[in-house]
């Protein structure tokens, strides 16, 4: 699987603002005002999972993900009424997706965990300033594609290691094929 890059962040970001921005007054129109917000939350939580695990290499749990959106979509539908801690549980299960498929240290982990945190603040911040929910989704999605760049993220080559390991054994056995047959040629004698 391909790594992700931060000019595909940059993509997503771009894609998340504008379908954030003609989405919401559609689906307040639709629900109301708070039930579209919460739609287009757990939407675009969605969408940001299947990103994420589409870039990953591993491939164990990868069907856990949904799974874990929608337990933490309709647990939290029902069971919160504040839509900024609805958002936060979204947002922490994105961390947690990063945490697991692209990174390789717990310290990457923590340290994407402070970006997160600080993508948040720069999207609360921008809120306040400009009130224009393009702008608030578009600043925290830039800031959170800088993951890419943390010290321990998965790289394209460790990510691959289960063909690595079988490139290595096929080269290992074709290295052996080639000693022995070169041994028994040189116990032919020749008259």
């Amino acid at each position: 699987m391909k790594r992700p890059s931060f000019s595909e962040g940059v993509a997503v970001a771009l894609a998340a603002a504008l379908l954030s921005a003609l989405g919401q007054p559609a689906l307040a129109l639709l629900l109301g005002p708070g039930d579209g917000l919460r739609l287009l939350i757990s939407l675009g939580s969605l969408a940001y999972l299947l990103y994420l695990t589409s870039r990953a290499a591993r491939r164990d749990g990868r069907s856990l993900v949904p799974v874990a959106w929608l337990m933490t979509s309709l647990g939290s539908w029902a069971m919160l009424t504040s839509i900024p801690l609805f958002g936060l549980l979204h947002w922490g299960l994105a961390w947690a997706t990063r945490a697991v498929y692209l990174h390789r240290r717990p310290l990457a982990a923590l340290l994407d965990l402070g970006l997160a945190g600080l993508a948040l603040l720069a999207g609360l911040g921008t809120w306040i300033h400009t009130g224009s929910l393009f702008l608030t989704v578009w600043t925290t999605f830039l800031a959170q594609a800088l993951f890419v760049w943390l010290p321990g993220t998965r790289s394209a080559r460790t990510e691959s290691h289960t063909d690595d390991r079988f490139e290595q054994a096929h080269r290992r056995a074709e290295t052996a094929v080639t000693k022995l047959t070169a041994r028994a040629g040189s116990y032919i004698v020749t008259d």
